[in-house]
C-alpha cells in the first residue's frame, strides 16, 4: 500500500505523459476511484490515508495539502514520489486514470456518489461530515454499470 500522495504523484505524472493532466480535485475524485477499484479487486485499499466523504464529494486530506494551491488549474509539474508504487499499484493508477480521467467533472462526481458505494453508505450512516469512507466489505457488486463511461470498471456506477 502507497501513501495518498505517492499515488497522487503517480496520477500527476502519468497524466502529463499522457496529456491527461490533472486538476486538484479531479486528483481526489481519481484517488477515490483508485481506492475502489484496489478494494474491488484486491480487497485492500491502495492509499494509506483516510479518504472522507463530504456533501459535494471526497477529500484525501494529505493529497488536498500538497495540491491546493493549484486551485482549478490543472498540475503541470512533475512530481516526486510517484515512482515508489509496486506494480499493482502503478496498474490499478494507471487504469484509473485512463478510464475517468479527463472525462466530464459531473460525471466524475457521479460515480463517486453512485448508490451502494463506499461514499453513499457513509453519507447516509453518518450524523455529521466529513467522515472517514468505510471501503471495507466493498466488491462493486452493489452498483449497476448501466450507464457508465465506455471502459469503466464493473465496480462503479454513473448514476
Amino acid at each position: 500500500m502507497a501513501t495518498a500522495t505517492e499515488v497522487a504523484a503517480f496520477l500527476v505524472n502519468e497524466g502529463i505523459e499522457t496529456g491527461r493532466h490533472v486538476r486538484p480535485m479531479e486528483l481526489q475524485r481519481l484517488i477515490y476511484l483508485a481506492q475502489c477499484e484496489s478494494y474491488r479487486r484486491r480487497g485492500i485499499g491502495i492509499v494509506d490515508a483516510a479518504i472522507l466523504a463530504e456533501a459535494g464529494g471526497v477529500v484525501c486530506t494529505p493529497v488536498w495539502r500538497k495540491y491546493y494551491l493549484w486551485g482549478a488549474l490543472r498540475i503541470q509539474d512533475r512530481q516526486a514520489g510517484g515512482n515508489r508504487l509496486d506494480a499493482t499499484d502503478r496498474e490499478i493508477a494507471s487504469q484509473t486514470l485512463v478510464r475517468f480521467g479527463g472525462i466530464a467533472p459531473g460525471r466524475q462526481i457521479a460515480l463517486v456518489k453512485a448508490p451502494g458505494g463506499p461514499w453513499h453508505r457513509t453519507v447516509h450512516s453518518c450524523a455529521t461530515l466529513p467522515a472517514p469512507i468505510d471501503f471495507g466489505g466493498f466488491d462493486g457488486t452493489r452498483q449497476t454499470t448501466a450507464d457508465a463511461p465506455t471502459g469503466a470498471p464493473s465496480s462503479v456506477s454513473q448514476r
